[in-house]
């Protein structure tokens, strides 16, 4: 579950929603953000996606490496911002 607030914003041709997190930073979940995937089975996070289009049930999420379009929709829940991973050479 995310902590914070969740506003929905919506442009002509990309809606939106910010989620303010407790340290009170906005993050907007648009088209074309890179985002971290939970996984259904495990419940662990994968990075190498990103929003490809916001659905009135979800999100749909492409994958970065051959741009295939995942299966179905995901929550808000599901997927979060990429985070940067400091002090790795390869990130």
């Amino acid at each position: 579950m995310i902590a914070g607030s969740i506003a929905l914003s919506y442009e002509q041709d990309n809606p939106s929603i910010r989620i303010m997190d407790d340290s009170a930073e906005a993050v907007e979940l648009k088209i074309g953000l890179h985002v971290e995937v939970r996984d259904r089975y495990q419940g662990t996070w994968s990075r190498g996606f990103e929003i490809s289009a916001i659905e009135d049930n979800g999100y749909r999420i492409k994958r970065i490496s051959d741009g295939a379009i995942l299966p179905g929709t995901f929550s808000a829940e599901e997927i979060r911002p990429s985070r940067r991973h400091q002090g790795l050479w390869w990130y």
